[in-house]
């Protein structure tokens, strides 16, 4: 991003940090960076609802959360239109005759592709314990032996069965088969009871990790719920991988931005990619491109970028109680609203979700593959949003072998 467009910004002194930011950010699509002169008339009437948009100013001017730290869509009210921001910017490209920037690969509009691994395990001690437990009340509560031997036979089958949340292969192959690539996000600490329950030392685990970076994608960490020293939890990662871990999302979408994103940038990673509701589908920030998030204290942008999420799969099965058909409807309105304004957003689609809901992943990738989308690895969109170099795509991948599951 070199060139340059005069502003002449008609605001009060005390707003003007805020318009150079949310100049900045709507002019970054077209590739072009504010400067002096009269290009362009900015006015604080028209620049205030794109900055409450960008910036969650109501987030900052809350308390409220909830017991993970989140802000819910649940809470954003109506407000003035979720696409303030984007309108002024399509109006800005249209009177000065700019054109957006293209995407890796020549596509017209972008996708991290990403996967947060909650679970390894096909269970665990404790879900055996609370069946036994569940199993027991029926029994001795009501005498339901109906019940209680159907509690019996489920722990059973999960016992003797296959492990469904290690589908690696099928996942990647979906992606490498149409020329995409993704970036996947592993937690090194428990600090937090809804934390996750598997230990990335282990050697089936690190055979796995080892894999997925021999076959071009990513590992980036996934920041426990307690936001204590993501530092450490960075350091722990680089020392399974051998590689530094530059990008982030925090676990139950636990992102607070009144602290993490200066905690994040502090702890030395160069993107997040959490910003989204968990209740809620749609973009939190209503921009459809990656952006530094704005800071209150100092008034100006973080270093940190953020590259905003609009689906998270948990969102439409679990918060909004969608069935497969359904969540597909949904999915695929928020892609047709960004190709149309060719931007570039995070979607979020957990390990292990195989069924009917994996054959919804399988559309979403065939949607970008038919309709001039790209489907990358969260550290290439940021790459190629910072620096505007290329992004290697993986059509040229070989097929890999996967380490048995270990669950």
């Amino acid at each position: 991003m070199g060139e340059t467009v005069g502003v002449r910004f008609e605001v009060q002194d005390r707003f003007r940090p805020r318009a150079e930011y949310t100049a900045g950010v709507l002019l970054s699509p077209f590739g072009v960076v504010p400067g002096e002169g009269d290009d362009l008339v900015c006015t604080q009437g028209e620049l205030e609802p794109a900055f409450r948009e960008i910036s969650r100013q109501v987030e900052w001017e809350t308390q409220r959360r909830d017991r993970f730290g989140r802000f819910l869509g649940a809470w954003e009210g109506a407000g003035e239109g979720a696409s303030a921001a984007n309108r002024l910017s399509r109006r800005w490209g249209n009177e000065l005759g700019l054109r957006r920037r293209g995407w890796p690969g020549g596509g017209g509009f972008a996708v991290a592709l990403t996967h947060d691994v909650d679970r390894l395990h096909a269970w665990h001690w404790t879900e055996l314990s609370g069946s036994l437990r569940r199993a027991a009340a029926r029994l001795v509560r009501g005498c339901d032996v109906r019940a209680c031997a159907g509690e019996l036979m489920g722990m059973a089958r999960r016992l003797c069965g296959g492990n469904p949340w290690w589908n690696f292969s099928a996942l990647t192959d979906l992606e490498r088969q149409r020329g995409f690539s993704s970036t996947f996000f592993l937690s090194v600490a428990r600090r937090h009871p809804y934390d996750n329950l598997y230990h990335p030392e282990t050697s089936g685990i690190r055979s796995l990790i080892h894999r997925l970076l021999g076959a071009g994608f990513e590992i980036g960490l996934h920041r426990s719920i307690d936001p204590g020293s993501p530092d450490r939890e960075r350091r722990a990662l680089e020392r399974i991988t051998g590689r530094p871990a530059g990008g982030v999302r925090c676990h139950y979408l636990s992102l607070d931005v009144r602290r993490d994103f200066e905690v994040l940038e502090q702890a030395g990673f160069r993107y997040d990619t959490t910003l989204g509701f968990p209740d809620r589908v749609g973009l939190r920030g209503g921009w459809p491109f990656p952006y530094r998030p704005y800071d209150f204290r100092r008034e100006r942008a973080f270093g940190i970028l953020e590259i905003p999420l609009a689906v998270m799969d948990t969102t439409l099965m679990s918060y909004l109680n969608l069935t497969p058909r359904e969540g597909w409807e949904v999915t695929r309105a928020l892609l047709e609203a960004l190709r149309e304004a060719g931007g570039a957003a995070a979607i979020l689609w957990h390990n292990g979700r195989g069924g009917e809901w994996g054959e919804v992943y399988r559309s979403i990738l065939d949607f970008l593959r038919e309709n001039g989308g790209i489907g990358l690895r969260a550290e290439d969109l940021a790459r190629w949003w910072q620096e505007g170099t290329g992004a290697p795509l993986m059509e040229n991948l070989t097929e890999s072998t996967w380490p048995e599951s270990h669950g």
